[in-house]
């Protein structure tokens, strides 16, 4: 009786015809303005995952929209100064991608600089692109062939007038070499002139600002420059006279701006009261890691326990004070009270016991809560003062040190490397993505020297991107042989860029690679191939030959049966890529004798049906699995193609080629969305989504009108259907459920869900009770039954 009332209602549906058109009422998100999307997957009703240009890698839950941080950067604070009541903080680069081999470079984002006027409780964002003048990458950060800032010291004078060191990585020479300046800005950090020469790998690691005055030192540097004239002077010759020539200081201390010393990590201590025309060594001391003035005659040095050491009769004589564990700086004098910056905790020492030789230490609360160093401090007032360190440590107190509280930091900090997530594929939980490689220097086309890149990157998860796993791309080919235009990883190949990627499961994935090579004909040349993977991106070997400079738009997979399409390509495998069948001679014999075609995409509907949008020569498809193809009528071409159903098609590219069908392409609407779509994202949650130039637009499948014919009908138990108090589950007993179509009595489409999983929930809140059809596909067959809500 079930089968009779279902065959009786799946016949009434194929007598149904057309008779409205549908609507295009098209909302639009902004969502990364100007960047344009890229692809969109979709688990079950709740989840939807969207990638992008320029760092776009966002999550949809139930409707609410976040951030994946695909690349965390940690910023690790060092450089800290403040005056005038100006403060600013600096930090390393950030290493975001850590290869685990070293068959590929590690990938940094550059450090940061934040401002603050209000004592470090609110901070600002400086932008160190604008550090730098000038086309030469050996004196500029920001030139071509420069990557990868470190903004080690720093020293305020104003809020107008700072001086900060930046270490950076130059490849213009086609080799990586180190470099580093110091710069001066005199508008508050939009523009930056340097005022020092290359210093090569020697980093300068102390900035002290006194009056009109600014020294600063580090590896084999002591300088000082006027504020007034510009002038710099060379110190370090005055410093080394008689000692090693080779100092590394750690640390320059200004009692005024004539008298300082200089402190050094293991060759001593230096004293110059005429502003660095003189230096006197303190003898008998090993050096230290910073050092501070208490009084006239009180001197403090803390580091390692043999260089943790007081006077009290101005440098004459020593004795040893380590508080317990190493301080990297000296914060200064607060509440009466010594602090210096250790581990997690800050040490401290009262003035009156330090003067006495009593040597009470006392540890604070842990205040790097990252269980990181900590690195500077800055001392406003009695009450106020602010300590930073590693894992952006960033406390301010303002009760004189009795609390500290995490200082309020931007929630951008613009990471400069730009991560453009070009491909996204998930099967349920397990997901790959891949980024296109960035190029750091473009040389003229006649120059010796290759461009140089950062290479692509490829991303997992198996928790759908609650967690990222990065893979090693130096694994990409490199067991297949000798041959540079098979294997990626041989000398004089460079600029591998991962680019379109399909999820099998956690293990099995398929990707597009392309890259160049100098080897085989002595000038840069294009190649390409597919590569699998069956450990996770353990190893992956090639299946495919060279494509050269044919791109592949189009991996998809549905068990071992595949298709790779792309620019005049189009492949098929019924044993996951051991051997390989030619289908695209059969694509061009119904192209009007054309054989160069551009398949964007392709878009498996089953086992034996797909379609293959173009970007001039139509959409084709075919439902013998590639053996025949027959072109839609009255369609130009399109970036994109969607089937809601047998017969209601959606295809989107630019405002001339976007297309919309009910009926299967017998009539065509023009459903454009004003602008050029890149991409469509699916049905998520009743809604179509189609991706723009950083703009998601989403229409109400209910205003597309949707109305079928009978669906496909196969007989078999492979489903089965559970009732539940407050939802149905539709259960696959083998496969995955790639989609299930909800239609309402009279054939309208009501919901489409791609689980993804074995089983599909319908849940009761979503349907008026009633009598529904469920068409779930499963491994490109279509299973139907009756669904009743109540």
């Amino acid at each position: 009786m079930k089968n009779f009332t279902l065959l009786t209602i799946l016949s009434f549906l194929s007598l149904l015809t057309f008779g409205q058109e549908a609507t295009f009422n098209w909302q639009q998100d902004t969502i990364s303005s100007g960047n344009n999307l890229q692809g969109m997957t979709i688990t079950g009703d709740s989840t939807a995952v969207i990638i992008g240009f320029d760092n776009t890698f966002k999550k949809i839950t139930e409707g609410q929209m976040k951030d994946i941080k695909a690349f965390d950067a940690m910023y690790d604070y060092i450089g800290l100064s403040s005056g005038q009541n100006t403060t600013v903080l600096t930090s390393r680069k950030s290493k975001l991608v850590d290869y685990p081999s070293s068959g590929k470079p590690d990938v940094y984002a550059s450090g940061v600089m934040l401002k603050s006027n209000d004592m470090g409780n609110t901070w600002t964002l400086m932008d160190v692109s604008k550090i730098g003048t000038g086309d030469d990458a050996s004196i500029n950060p920001n030139a071509e062939g420069s990557y990868a800032k470190d903004i080690f010291a720093v020293g305020v004078y104003n809020n107008d007038t700072i001086l900060a060191y930046s270490g950076w990585y130059d490849v213009s020479s086609g080799d990586s070499e180190s470099r580093g300046a110091v710069f001066r800005t005199n508008d508050g950090g939009s523009t930056w002139e340097a005022i020092t020469p290359d210093f090569g790998s020697k980093i300068i690691t102390s900035i002290k600002v006194d009056d009109s005055l600014a020294y600063f030192g580090g590896y084999n540097k002591m300088y000082v420059t006027n504020l007034n004239t510009n002038a710099l002077t060379d110190l370090y010759p005055n410093l080394t006279v008689g000692t090693d020539s080779n100092l590394y200081i750690s640390s320059v201390t200004l009692k005024t701006a004539q008298e300082l010393y200089v402190t050094t990590t293991s060759d001593g201590i230096f004293k110059t009261t005429d502003g660095g025309q003189t230096f006197t060594r303190i003898d008998d001391f090993g050096g230290g890691n910073d050092l501070c003035i208490i009084n006239d005659s009180t001197l403090i040095v803390l580091g390692s326990s043999a260089k943790s050491m007081v006077s009290t009769d101005g440098g004459t004589t020593w004795a040893g004070c380590y508080p317990g564990k190493t301080c990297y700086s000296i914060g200064g004098v607060f509440q009466d009270t010594l602090y210096g910056m250790a581990d997690t905790y800050a040490y401290k020492i009262a003035v009156s016991d330090l003067i006495g030789k009593n040597f009470n230490w006392v540890v604070s609360p842990e205040l790097n809560d990252a269980g990181e160093n900590l690195q500077k401090m800055a001392i406003y007032n009695e009450n106020n003062a602010l300590i930073i360190g590693y894992s952006e440590m960033c406390k301010t107190t303002n009760d004189g040190g009795m609390t500290w509280q995490t200082a309020t930091l931007p929630a951008d900090f613009n990471e400069d490397i730009e991560f453009d997530f070009t491909s996204i594929s998930a099967n349920g939980n397990d997901a790959y993505s891949t980024v296109r490689r960035f190029k750091i220097a473009d040389f003229p086309s006649d120059s010796e020297v290759d461009d140089y890149y950062m290479e692509g990157l490829i991303i997992s998860t198996t928790d759908n991107w609650e967690s990222i796993l990065t893979i090693d791309i130096s694994k990409i080919g490199e067991n297949d042989g000798d041959d540079a235009t098979l294997n990626p990883q041989l000398d004089g190949c460079y600029g591998l860029n991962p680019y379109t990627i399909a999820c099998v499961d956690a293990n099995t994935a398929y990707v597009y690679a392309n890259w160049y090579e100098t080897i085989t004909e002595g000038t840069a040349k294009s190649r390409g191939r597919v590569f699998k993977t069956t450990d996770a991106g353990a190893t992956w070997s090639g299946i495919t030959e060279d494509f050269g400079n044919s791109y592949i738009n189009g991996i998809e997979f549905i068990g071992d049966l595949g298709f790779i399409a792309g620019s005049n390509v189009l492949y098929k495998t019924t044993d996951a890529g051991a051997n390989l069948e030619d289908i695209y001679p059969n694509l061009t014999a119904v192209n009007d004798g054309d054989s160069s075609i551009f398949i964007k995409t392709i878009v498996l509907t089953d086992e034996n049906t797909f379609y293959l949008p173009t970007t001039s020569d139509g959409v084709f498809y075919t439902s013998d699995g590639g053996a025949t193809f027959t072109k839609l009528e009255g369609v130009d071409g399109c970036n994109d193609f969607y089937a809601l159903d047998g017969n209601s098609f959606m295809l989107l590219g630019t405002t001339s080629k976007s297309y919309f069908t009910n009926d299967g392409g017998t009539t065509w609407q023009n459903p454009n969305v004003g602008k050029t779509v890149y991409s469509i994202g699916g049905v998520y949650q009743d809604t179509l989504y189609a991706l723009g130039s950083g703009i998601l637009y989403k229409v109400a499948v209910n205003d597309l009108d949707i109305t079928t014919s009978s669906p496909l009908i196969t007989n078999t138990n492979a489903i089965q259907l559970q009732y539940h108090s407050d939802h149905i589950s539709v259960v696959s007993s083998k496969d995955y459920i790639e989609s299930c179509y909800v239609y309402s009595i009279s054939g309208k489409l009501v919901k489409i869900i791609k689980p993804n999983s074995n089983i599909c929930q319908l849940n009761s809140y979503d349907y008026k009770p009633g009598i529904y059809i469920v068409a779930a596909m499963v491994k490109g067959q279509r299973f139907v039954d009756k669904i009743v809500f109540k």
